[in-house]
């Protein structure tokens, strides 16, 4: 029966359905402890989905949320408390397999990313799943520009391998060709990035940029010596 009432309480938390979690866990305090099958906690899922509402409701049924979670809400006080308590937690590994500073960076979180630097966190890590994204990857997939942007700079002025690759092949140029993001693709450009890389389906940034119709971002390429 339990078992049942954790089944619908993830899927209320990942449906955004905040009236019907509060009615969940005010009969049994016990679900807000629920992980999924990864080990991903509730008010992780929430975060992940993009449940605002959900995300402060599961905040006042717990205590103070853990590293991983303060990092994805960028509470960068308690950041600095938990890793000044334990400061090998710098270059922990999440239970669904990823860096504190791969967080950091996915979320759009400049302060924490660059706290977390500071403390020795390993700018190229790969994430210990099938994805295999480093934080440099993470602060390509964030959408607010500016964001990428300033924790990418911070990134690679921090030794941030700008060819590493991911799941697949893909190179951050890889990326920011895909998603027409001009400043990035001139900043890893600027910093080495190999402009004819090809992912493991022998696609280039380049070809990922046409394909795209990103017809700048293709300029800019064959500019900095990527071959048609």
């Amino acid at each position: 029966m339990f078992m049942n009432l954790e089944n619908e309480f993830l899927e209320s938390v990942k449906s955004g359905n905040a009236i019907r979690i509060k009615t969940l866990v005010e009969s049994d305090p016990r679900l807000i402890q629920t992980r999924d099958e990864n080990g991903v906690s509730s008010l992780m899922l929430a975060i992940y989905h993009g449940r605002r509402e959900v995300v402060d409701l599961l905040l006042q049924f717990q205590s103070e949320p853990d590293l991983f979670e303060s990092i994805a809400l960028g509470k960068l006080k308690r950041v600095q408390d938990l890793i000044q308590g334990d400061p090998e937690q710098v270059n922990a590994v999440s239970p669904d397999g990823f860096s504190p500073l791969g967080l950091a960076a996915f979320f759009g979180h400049p302060k924490v990313a660059a706290y977390l630097v500071k403390k020795g966190a390993d700018v190229n890590a790969a994430s210990k799943n099938p994805m295999r994204v480093c934080p440099l990857h993470s602060a390509l997939a964030q959408r607010q520009p500016e964001v990428s942007l300033a924790i990418t700079e911070m990134l690679v002025a921090h030794g941030a391998d700008v060819n590493v690759r991911q799941a697949a092949g893909w190179t951050p140029l890889h990326q920011a060709a895909i998603h027409g993001q001009i400043n990035l693709a001139k900043l890893l450009l600027d910093h080495g990035a190999d402009v004819n890389a090809k992912a493991e389906n022998g696609k280039t940034p380049l070809e990922l940029a046409a394909a795209g119709k990103h017809n700048v971002m293709a300029a800019l390429l064959r500019e900095r010596g990527a071959l048609s």
